[in-house]
């Protein structure tokens, strides 16, 4: 089991986000993300607009706001997290995700289980942001067409 274990483990590789954020997303840019280890390795945590939504912990401001709830569980159906949710893609320059918006075999529906995707919600996005290719992730600019 153990050189098993050593095989898998031997394959694994890590990315540096950073130099593709460097060239795409501006310092001080509004990046909204489902998984905010992205923007702090890339050193993109920190917004300079005031305006940029503070949502540190993707599924726990669907606990706090949905009683406990994730996605998953019903906190879409929640009207507190679908406003939060809304408001933050409203806000933001820049959507960062460690999945695709749309369930596919890849991402197996992870970033279901941290955003609530609404049809009102999809809908802003997919009229507001387009993908940019090239991240570690899901980059998405916001759309000013």
């Amino acid at each position: 089991m153990a050189v098993v274990r050593f095989r898998h483990e031997a394959r694994l590789s890590a990315s540096d986000p950073a130099p593709a954020a460097d060239a795409r997303i501006p310092r001080g840019a509004c990046v909204l993300t489902d998984i905010a280890s992205y923007t702090i390795v890339a050193n993109r945590f920190l917004s300079r607009n005031s305006s940029c939504p503070t949502l540190l912990d993707a599924i726990g401001t669907d606990y706090a706001l949905a009683d406990g709830r994730n996605a998953l569980t019903g906190a879409g159906r929640d009207p507190a997290v679908q406003r939060t949710w809304l408001s933050a893609f409203e806000h933001a320059q820049f959507v960062w995700l460690n999945c695709a918006p749309v369930t596919s075999a890849a991402c197996a529906g992870d970033t279901s289980r941290r955003i609530p995707w609404t049809p009102a919600i999809s809908a802003y996005f997919r009229s507001h942001f387009r993908q940019d290719a090239g991240m570690q992730g899901f980059l998405f600019v916001r759309d000013h067409r």
